[in-house]
């Protein structure tokens, strides 16, 4: 599931909005904060070495050089994005990041599998 804090974002898209412990609090809450690193951490640690891979993959051989070239770049951007949205609590945001990171994977693979 989403993080708590995210429900904002459900709530504008008609979704039941979800709970946690870090919903509706001003106060800086150190467990919940460490909790959210922890996460933060662990998308980072689940996704970046599938896309490092891809991106060394395509330098040994891609269809496409300088577009995966380009196609790497963003991935890095979209990282970088998605960390910091999900740092700022913006899950929209941090959702749309992923989705282009994701996208910018499956063309990476693309061009390798086409070469």
């Amino acid at each position: 599931g989403h993080p708590a804090e995210d429900s904002s974002t459900f709530e504008m898209l008609g979704l039941p909005a979800q709970t946690g412990s870090t919903q509706g609090s001003s106060k800086l809450d150190l467990k919940a904060w460490l909790t959210r690193v922890e996460r933060m951490q662990g998308n980072d640690a689940e996704n970046i070495p599938i896309g490092l891979t891809l991106i060394w993959a395509g330098v040994l051989g891609s269809a496409f050089p300088e577009l995966h070239g380009k196609l790497a770049l963003a991935f890095a951007a979209t990282r970088v994005i998605h960390t910091l949205s999900f740092c700022l609590k913006f899950g929209f945001a941090r959702s749309l990041s992923y989705l282009a990171g994701v996208g910018c994977m499956v063309n990476m693979l693309i061009g390798i599998l086409r070469k």
